[in-house]
């Protein structure tokens, strides 16, 4: 594992303003993926960050989909790019890239904590309080391996993963035209 950290000169941070952008690229070697670029940008004034993944071998748009069964398939890794749709069907889920949507290195568990807290905001709401408290419950019960579900990650650069000790759980196909075209026209 490589980084390198600089400074972005000339180029004001998206929140404040302010010229104190610093961008960190470490490079890492994901088992069974291959070599993989994260870069990082942070704002020194306000704290601002976002956060890509960047495959570094040329890789076909993809669909990867998983069946997690059970708690020891929550710790299977999951490499997101910032391109990439992911899908929970069985939980309403859908992760959509936005043009400042971040890719990540992390697990199944760690999906399900991000979309944990992003439902945890709405419990302010005291319209939404009930159906999140309650979309919260099953996010729990997903994390105790007590509900099964599929991940699916659909990504038009192909530069997503899901890791899994086991190759044979992991099922990948390749994006059509039109899928690929879908999944574009959001951003």
């Amino acid at each position: 594992m490589s980084s390198k950290t600089s400074r972005i000169p000339e180029v004001k941070c998206p929140v404040c303003g302010v010229e104190s952008l610093t961008e960190q690229e470490t490079q890492h070697d994901v088992d069974y993926f291959g070599p993989v670029l994260l870069t990082t940008i942070i704002c020194a004034n306000c704290g601002f960050k976002h956060s890509d993944v960047i495959c570094l071998n040329v890789q076909e748009p993809s669909s990867i989909s998983t069946s997690i069964e059970g708690p020891e398939d929550l710790k299977m890794s999951v490499v997101r790019s910032g391109n990439a749709t992911i899908r929970i069907p069985e939980l309403g889920v859908v992760i959509t890239p936005g043009p400042i949507a971040e890719g990540f290195i992390s697990n199944v568990e760690g999906v399900l904590e991000r979309v944990e807290q992003v439902t945890q905001m709405l419990l302010r709401d005291p319209k939404k309080r009930d159906r999140a408290e309650r979309f919260l419950q099953r996010i729990k019960e997903a994390k105790d391996g007590r509900l099964k579900f599929t991940l699916i990650i659909n990504d038009p650069l192909g530069n997503s993963a899901i890791i899994a000790k086991d190759e044979r759980k992991i099922k990948r196909r390749k994006l059509t035209k039109r899928q690929i075209e879908k999944l574009t026209v959001r951003r």
